[in-house]
């Protein structure tokens, strides 16, 4: 984490771009992009993909790996409307529900083990449930799943429209 000496604010550096509007219209669309690469979708994560905008122009998207405690925020587990306060606070905004989908194809070497939790406005599933997308790589396929929990670890945008990204929320 950076500081500038100027206003003691936090700086964030750029973790991933990730380009959104590449052409995948529709849900369905990335299901078969991502089915194409080995990536486990869960159904609930399909259902998601359905429901969010998909930019019909190409546009870039920063993304830095920030901790709750950058933020503040001390607790081993957060509640998501306060994580996002604070990260609204520091200039950042919500993704876009595309970022997830589209994180997933363009991070296809993703370490095992690793958790990342799309910091995102969520989405109304068909069950009536609020979900974010988490992209994750376990010892089985990449994959993507749907989730609203709490965070201790987040990852935002350092240019552009400021988006909030991922972290790590448990149960």
């Amino acid at each position: 984490m950076n500081k500038t000496a100027k206003d003691n604010s936090v700086t964030f550096p750029t973790w991933k771009i990730v380009q959104l509007g590449t052409g995948l219209r529709t849900g369905m669309y990335f299901d078969a992009a991502l089915h194409e690469n080995n990536c486990l979708v869960e159904w609930w994560g399909d259902d998601l993909m359905r429901r969010v905008y998909i930019s019909k122009q190409p546009l870039s998207v920063s993304l830095a790996r920030i901790t709750c405690k950058q933020l503040g925020l001390e607790n081993e587990y957060v509640a998501r409307e306060l994580v996002y306060e604070k990260a609204i606070a520091a200039g950042l905004k919500p993704c876009p529900g595309e970022v997830g989908p589209q994180l997933r194809l363009q991070y296809l070497d993703q370490p095992v083990g690793e958790t990342i939790y799309v910091g995102m406005e969520p989405v109304i599933s068909s069950n009536d449930y609020p979900g974010i997308f988490v992209v994750q790589r376990g010892s089985a396929p990449k994959g993507m799943s749907p989730l609203d929990s709490m965070c201790s670890e987040a990852v935002v945008s350092t240019s552009g429209a400021r988006n909030i990204l991922d972290g790590t929320y448990g149960m």
